[in-house]
């Protein structure tokens, strides 16, 4: 049996997708991180090559891989890409490999050969678009040093500045202060700030924090209200500058979403899909339907027809 190889390598699990090659599915299997920016390159290769030889030993006898494709975030730079090549390249046998970054997959996972834009705004956020002729552009992706407007982590620290501000008083007051105070289990603002740093959190588990910017703002605080609108304004302002670049303003096209705030967060998501529809009538603005691992394999088999 012919099939084709599709991962989604993400920092904190892999998707494994084996379908044959009209997209019939043979096996799927989740796995640990293989980014190498979340791990380091000796546990995202040893994540990868066990996934993909557990996937293998579970496929019917005789399955042969034509074609393998892994998305990642933790692909910045060409080597990164030999990196994951050489490991697909070795595990599956079959000379027709290729990696990219995951928001490409992403791309490719609903919109395939159509043009239109991919909006994700998660832990982090990145639009990525390409038109008609195959030309890409993106907007942000950078990190959440200096990027990542939108996101999950921009939203949890928006909301830890603002309640602090409060306490200083530097800005009105807010439900939020008490969320936070609650879900670090602290009585003051001086302890929650030694829980942040003193807790040594990573940008997931801040990130995770976002969630309660919506249940403030759903019940009516203002602060919060207005952190959601500043990030809707952030993700229009991302995907406008890609549909500049791509000159599809007389276009037709669809937006997906991807991540968690623009899934899960109505605000956001709706404050969003209305600033662009005004903007641009035509477009059509949808959550994702597939996840990145299916990109990988539409890559995959575009490759075998290539």
């Amino acid at each position: 049996m012919k099939a084709v190889l599709g991962l989604d390598g993400g920092g904190t699990k892999t998707l494994l997708r084996l379908t044959t090659l009209q997209k019939h599915v043979i096996v799927e299997e989740t796995g640990q991180s293989s980014n190498i920016c979340s791990c380091g390159r000796d546990k995202a290769r040893e994540n990868l090559c066990s996934l993909i030889r557990q996937a293998l030993a579970d496929a019917p006898e005789g399955t042969e891989v034509e074609a393998a494709c892994i998305g990642s975030a933790g692909l910045l730079t060409g080597e990164d890409a030999a990196f994951y090549e050489e490991i697909l390249r070795r595990e599956t046998g079959c000379p027709c490999v290729l990696a990219r970054d995951d928001s490409v997959t992403a791309l490719y996972a609903n919109l395939e050969d159509q043009p239109g834009l991919s909006l994700t705004a998660g832990t982090g956020s990145i639009c990525l678009g390409k038109n008609s002729r195959d030309h890409f552009a993106r907007a942000g992706g950078w990190g959440h040093l200096f990027s990542d407007e939108g996101s999950a982590y921009a939203i949890a620290v928006q909301a830890l500045r603002h309640s602090l501000w409060s306490v200083d008083g530097r800005g009105p007051a807010t439900a939020l202060l008490d969320l936070l105070l609650e879900a670090y289990g602290c009585t003051s603002a001086e302890e929650l700030t030694a829980a942040v740093y003193g807790g040594r959190e990573d940008k997931r588990q801040i990130a995770s924090l976002s969630p309660l910017v919506d249940r403030a703002a759903e019940e009516g605080d203002a602060v919060a209200a207005s952190i959601l609108a500043d990030a809707s304004r952030d993700l229009l302002a991302m995907s406008q500058a890609v549909i500049r670049r791509l000159d599809l303003w007389d276009s037709a096209f669809t937006v997906y979403l991807s991540g968690s705030v623009l899934l899960k967060s109505r605000l956001v998501r709706e404050a969003f899909a209305q600033g662009l529809i005004t903007s641009h009538p035509q477009v059509r603005v949808l959550p994702g339907r597939r996840d990145a691992a299916w990109g990988a394999i539409y890559l995959a088999l575009r490759q075998l027809s290539a």
